[in-house]
């Protein structure tokens, strides 16, 4: 797939909605740096390939000193950064959201009373049961909290199941709150796929034998790290933040 395919394509799936959040335009700016980094590659890769005067080994050395140097790594980086920072900030986010009642770690009553109620659901022979359970409009609310409290597995449910459950808790309490979410999330996963599509093009073209080795390549060329690291908690300070997203119903809309 060629690079412009590759931008229609993913900016194609970027909805009009968006435009309209105004932090969205960090993200948004994450993956047009993203794309524009694979593009770069893809361009300095034909060039090298036509210079006769290098050998093969010597077009894989001057490709890989290009990136190093030209920019490409430390973007790489950043792309890297930021969907780790936006994935943070939107756990955080959907944390704030979440209807759970505190355990105190004093009151071993209640802690065996949410240990006995996950148990209860694990031993269930029918995963549709535990779900009509925990999702009917009067779910248990110290049930659904021993639920969403522990890891899926102790209470038989798979992480899918799980994100329903926690969605339709947040959505009881915040309407509108869950589809927001999703919104969020979606604009990570088009950052995430510009940023594999620039890995996968990295690797293909300066021939690194494995993910592993291109990864500490990319690091050692991008040796003050913090910085991006700050840069990029800055940059991304309010995403996910609900209050300064704008009316929910935006997200009804089509895109």
């Amino acid at each position: 797939m060629s690079g412009n395919s590759i931008r229609d394509l993913l900016t194609g799936r970027w909805p009009e909605r968006f435009n309209r959040i105004p932090w969205m335009e960090a993200p948004k700016g994450a993956l047009d740096r993203a794309l524009m980094a694979g593009e770069r590659v893809r361009d300095q890769y034909s060039k090298i390939q036509a210079d006769p005067k290098l050998s093969p080994l010597g077009k894989q050395d001057a490709l890989r000193t290009w990136i190093a140097t030209a920019g490409v790594a430390s973007s790489v980086y950043a792309a890297r950064k930021a969907i780790h920072t936006m994935r943070a900030k939107l756990a955080a986010e959907r944390a704030k959201l979440q209807p759970t009642i505190p355990t105190d770690r004093a009151d071993v009553n209640s802690a065996v009373q949410k240990s006995e109620l996950r148990g209860m659901l694990r031993a269930m022979k029918s995963p549709m049961q535990r779900l009509t359970l925990l999702l009917s409009d009067d779910a248990d609310p110290l049930m659904v909290s021993a639920v969403l409290e522990a890891s899926p597995v102790m209470s038989g449910l798979t992480k899918d199941a799980l994100k329903q459950i926690s969605d339709s808790a947040i959505e009881r309490f915040h309407p509108g709150a869950a589809a927001r979410f999703d919104d969020f999330s979606e604009a990570i996963d088009l950052v995430e796929a510009a940023y594999s599509t620039t890995i996968a093009t990295i690797e293909k073209a300066a021939d690194f034998p494995s993910p592993k080795i291109l990864q500490d390549f990319l690091e050692s060329a991008v040796p003050q790290r913090a910085g991006y690291d700050s840069a990029a908690a800055a940059l991304f300070a309010d995403f996910g933040n609900l209050a300064t997203a704008g009316p929910v119903e935006q997200s009804a809309e089509a895109a």
